[in-house]
């Protein structure tokens, strides 16, 4: 009798370890349970234009098309679409020479987007947008109560930048004004003809 317990014993004994093997077999080789990289890994992976693309296609959930793209010391930025709307992610360059993620916006229907980069030479205001009907030449703009005329390149779309005196990242414009070669004022014009 005490023969068939210690028998009996093995016997449950070696089924537990094999349940616990085959256990810790699928778990190893199960992708979804396994910890996933946290965003500041995924980022460290982020070395060229397609690197980029295809991170913010994931933070967008969207195909993405790259329109323009501006550096600004080791700043990059990105304006691109999704379809009729336009999106700018901005990336800084690390010393081994990887892109981080540092803000962004959109993709969304405004017309223009803007934001102020910072970098080691001051900071900058930037404007990125769709040039409608080629017709903006250029655009004045009020940013902490102070104005700054930018010239606009004949493109399709654009990125701009101008020196700024003061200011943090992500702050935005309060007014803004689109002139046609001529230097007339054309903001009601576009804007009721592209967004009535």
């Amino acid at each position: 009798m005490v023969k068939i317990k210690k028998c009996v014993v093995a016997l449950i004994v070696l089924v537990l370890v094999v349940l616990i093997g085959a256990f810790a077999l699928f778990y190893k080789n199960d992708s979804r349970l396994q910890s996933k990289p946290s965003l500041q890994n995924v980022n460290n992976n982020i070395k060229n234009m397609y690197d980029i693309k295809h991170d913010i296609e994931k933070k967008t959930k969207a195909s993405v098309e790259i329109r323009k793209t501006l550096t600004i010391k080791d700043n990059e930025i990105i304006l691109f679409t999704v379809g009729p709307q336009l999106g700018t992610y901005i990336y800084k360059k690390d010393g081994s020479g990887r892109y981080e993620f540092l803000h962004g916006g959109g993709p969304g229907t405004n017309i223009f987007r803007d934001c102020v980069v910072e970098t080691d030479n001051g900071n900058f205001g930037v404007l990125a947008g769709k040039n409608y009907d080629m017709r903006i030449k250029g655009m004045e703009v009020e940013l902490y109560r102070i104005r700054y005329k930018v010239d606009v390149p004949k493109e399709e779309f654009f990125i701009v930048y101008y020196p700024i005196k003061v200011g943090d990242k992500g702050d935005r414009y309060t007014d803004l004004k689109l002139f046609d070669d001529r230097g007339q004022d054309i903001t009601l014009e576009i804007f009721r003809k592209y967004f009535p």
